[in-house]
């Protein structure tokens, strides 16, 4: 009888006690990883527009931007399911067949401080003679990348700024 009243306390008394245990804090809310940018851009720029795009850096301290003179704009080819198909648009630093100090690697952009990025939606490359050859940028989705490394893992990371050209 007394093995039969252990066994029934154990089965009453252990699922309260296993029921009280500490749990571990979940939440249907997905994760939000804070922004270290705040954008100021437009979704569409007309034919006669520029195309500005403004990053304010909102984060605690400075953060490292690469190639901050190199403008990487990439155009929407197409869609396949999950996969998009960018390509990257033609960009010119230095005129043809000049001869013109490298661009900067680096650029920290402290906290509160702004970098802008200006693209006249023409896209430029040096010809087989060596001469500047360009065309318009068509409408269609384009982006924006912006490369840095994050201050506080030191990690690269990239930013994408999608806008359109109509």
């Amino acid at each position: 009888m007394k093995l039969h009243f252990s066994y029934l306390f154990l089965a009453c008394v252990l699922p309260l006690v296993i029921g009280c245990k500490k749990s571990s804090k979940t939440t249907d809310k997905p994760a939000v990883n804070k922004s270290l940018w705040q954008v100021d851009a437009k979704k569409s720029y007309g034919a006669d527009e520029k195309v500005v795009i403004k990053f304010k850096n909102i984060s605690q301290q400075a953060i490292t931007v690469y190639d901050p003179l190199i403008i990487e704009v990439e155009q929407k080819l197409a869609s396949e399911g999950s996969k998009t198909q960018w390509k990257k648009m033609r960009w010119l630093y230095c005129p043809c067949g000049a001869s013109c100090p490298p661009p900067p690697r680096r650029l920290d952009v402290d906290q509160g401080q702004a970098r802008d990025f200006t693209w006249n939606k023409i896209e430029k490359w040096c010809d087989a003679q060596g001469k500047t050859a360009q065309q318009k940028a068509p409408k269609g989705t384009y982006r924006l990348k912006l490369t840095y490394k994050h201050p506080k893992t030191s990690e690269k990371e990239v930013h994408y700024q999608e806008f359109n050209l109509e």
